[in-house]
């Protein structure tokens, strides 16, 4: 047997797992796949949307991936970085039609204050605890 991959992260081999899922299926849905485990995801609210199989992983890696982008840019510059400094250097920026400029950033910011990693010092910079 051949391998794939070798000296993976853990999350860069959730992020393949997840990926082989949404593309193949699982043997459940119809897929080839004989996972009987799937990747632990939150709960998520009922909707109509029809969600294929493995994109809420998808989407969940993606946004634990943009965190700890976010964060290690914070952590590495003690005097705090200012939301639109965050979306420019990192290729993140966004508008609505010009208007509400960067909430991708400012979005993920509010999470990692939530969760306590960050705070807003009073330079209006976002800071590592």
């Amino acid at each position: 047997m051949s391998d794939i991959a070798r000296n993976l992260t853990e999350n860069q081999a959730i992020v393949i797992e997840a990926e082989l899922i949404a593309t193949l299926g699982t043997e459940k849905n119809g897929g080839i796949l004989k996972n009987s485990v799937l990747p632990k995801v939150r709960q998520v609210t009922k909707t109509e949307l029809n969600i294929p199989e493995g994109i809420l992983e998808k989407s969940l890696f993606g946004l634990e991936f943009l965190k700890d982008s976010i964060y290690e840019v914070i952590n590495a510059n003690s005097t705090g970085v200012k939301n639109a400094e965050l979306a420019k250097s990192l290729g993140l920026q966004s508008s609505n039609q010009g208007r509400q400029s960067d909430y991708l950033t400012y979005s993920v910011l509010g999470i990692l204050m939530k969760e306590g990693k960050i705070f807003k010092n009073e330079n209006g910079k976002y800071t590592a605890k």
